[in-house]
């Protein structure tokens, strides 16, 4: 936390170099919590917030769960999913039902040109009720289509 907020700083620091006559300051919020502790696996949640000018502020999630029982090793997404082509329809799924669409429509109407379909999250965690797969708004989609949180129990 003290490496980012020194970074947060000097970026704005520069920026009042670079443009004296910038109107606004810089903001930034990160706020965290752990939703899931238990003798085997901690589980981290931190939302942030910040702006540095532009068009709107950037919001992003970071989740992760920690093997305690490995010296805390993070869990990648193929240590919680064995068979990631299989949890693939019920991501498509639950982002589909999450943006308002419905099962029949197709899911890269929403996504990048690029993506020929929903890849697996950067933030993926263990929750009391299930695994959490986390989409932070530019991930896959326009910042318009906003974040996804989808849940599989």
């Amino acid at each position: 936390m003290d490496s980012a907020a020194l970074q947060f700083i000097a970026e704005f620091k520069q920026s009042m170099i670079d443009r004296p006559d910038f109107p606004m300051g810089y903001d930034m919020e990160i706020k965290g919590a752990t939703p899931m502790l238990t003798s085997k696996v901690a589980t981290l949640h931190l939302d942030g917030y910040s702006f540095m000018g532009g068009a709107h502020p950037n919001s992003f999630t970071t989740i992760v769960s920690y093997n305690l029982l490995d010296k805390g090793k993070a869990l990648t997404v193929s240590a919680l999913v064995a068979d990631t082509n299989a949890v693939r329809p019920l991501l498509e799924a639950g982002y589909k039902q999450a943006k308002g669409m419905k099962p029949e429509e197709k899911i890269t109407e929403l996504l990048y040109p690029e993506l020929p379909q929903l890849p697996m999250p950067a933030n993926v965690a263990v929750l009391p009720e299930g695994i959490i797969f986390y989409y932070n708004a530019y991930e896959v989609a326009a910042y318009a289509v906003g974040p996804t949180e989808i849940i599989l129990t």
